[in-house]
């Protein structure tokens, strides 16, 4: 599979951070536009609303007290960039269940500014804002979680919002849960799904699982450290299912950075006869020196079969990043946009022709795609 230059029409709006500005791209490749975002920006949030019309993002504080802060800005050109008044935060990332660019909902995370590294140390806790974008600009947030008491608790853990909006998937050094966002009963809020034997990565970082739901909510995909060895490098990927709790290893052997990501299904796809999306993951070549070994993209049908290499051909040199948004899927969950060997590319299913589409090679990263969740038509 070779890369093929030209122009590239796609639908809806892709964003991407390049020598630490914000791009994008309005259905077409043609023409890429700087987001008035300021700078700069850290990469820990990046993403563009269901529908595409706002970019959520942090910048980077340098004034002793906070490490970054969150803002918004609308994709329409000459929009202006609002600050939120929220300070170090983890995480970030919007309700995939509201479409409405009035009145959307945020969730995240913080953590406290500290000298030892990593330059920060989690609050594990969990907001949920309302963000009302009329001629009156207003926030209004809610703790929805008291701080968790996670092991390796100070790096903080990786979070997902179901396609409903009713749960937020998390992760942590050693377990994998869901919290209801429809109870009040604090007891009943979280549920844990699996636990597992953290990895022991003897420095002053934690490998924490990335998460990913299928387009109906009933499923979490995600990559779990194996075995009771906290120091052997084995990393297999599983699906759980909500509603029974049941856990299933799909892929054994992947690599820590495997970053499961599940397709979308739209219209197209059901007025094709499609009824299943299907997941793509990065798998190492050399699981057992996973953490710096080089990847290749897999995809596999939503049931854990069929998985096969989709990129570079196999047998070619590849480099993607180990951050878990190396990718993100279009509407019509036939194309797929990602970061490869410092540049982004979008690959088509149909045609296996993969398009590069940045023009240099100044730190490409975290690419956005809209729309999702609610900004699809449901089929």
């Amino acid at each position: 599979i070779g890369a093929t230059p030209g122009t590239l029409v796609f639908s809806g709006n892709l964003a991407y951070i390049s020598g630490g500005n914000a791009l994008i791209l309005r259905g077409s490749t043609a023409f890429p536009e700087q987001l008035n975002t300021g700078s700069p920006l850290d990469g820990r949030v990046f993403k563009l609303s269901p529908t595409g019309g706002h970019l959520l993002y942090t910048r980077r504080l340098d004034d002793g007290e906070h490490f970054n802060e969150l803002w918004l800005v609308g994709t329409g050109q000459g929009a202006i960039a609002r600050r939120l008044g929220v300070y170090d935060v983890l995480w970030a990332d919007w309700n995939p269940a509201i479409a409405d660019e009035t009145a959307l909902q945020i969730a995240y995370t913080t953590g406290i500014r500290t000298e030892l590294p990593p330059g920060w140390e989690a609050n594990n806790d969990l907001w949920l804002a309302t963000i009302t974008v009329r001629q009156s600009f207003s926030f209004v947030e809610r703790q929805v979680s008291e701080p968790y008491p996670a092991s390796y608790g100070w790096w903080g853990g990786n979070y997902a919002w179901s396609p409903s909006g009713r749960y937020i998937a998390y992760s942590y050094a050693d377990e994998i849960g869901v919290i209801d966002l429809q109870t009040t009963n604090e007891a009943e809020q979280r549920r844990q799904l699996h636990r597992f034997t953290e990895y022991n990565t003897q420095r002053n970082w934690v490998w924490v699982p990335t998460l990913s739901w299928s387009p109906d909510g009933r499923y979490l995909s995600f990559v779990a450290h194996s075995g009771p060895d906290a120091e052997a490098l084995l990393f297999d990927s599983y699906v759980a299912d909500v509603g029974s709790n049941a856990v299933v290893r799909f892929v054994e052997q992947v690599g820590m950075w495997g970053h499961s990501n599940w397709s979308p299904l739209s219209n197209q796809l059901f007025e094709a006869g499609e009824r299943n999306s299907r997941i793509a993951f990065l798998r190492a070549t050399n699981p057992l020196e996973s953490e710096n070994s080089s990847y290749t993209l897999w995809l596999m049908d939503q049931d854990g079969s069929n998985a096969r290499q989709i990129y570079p051909a196999v047998g070619e040199n590849s480099r993607f990043p180990s951050n878990q948004q190396f990718m993100a899927w279009g509407a019509s969950g036939r194309d797929m946009a990602f970061v490869f060997n410092n540049g982004l590319y979008v690959l088509n299913l149909d045609t296996n022709e993969a398009h590069r589409i940045s023009q240099d090679e100044t730190g490409i990263s975290t690419p956005t795609w809209a729309p999702y969740g609610a900004g699809i038509t449901a089929p």
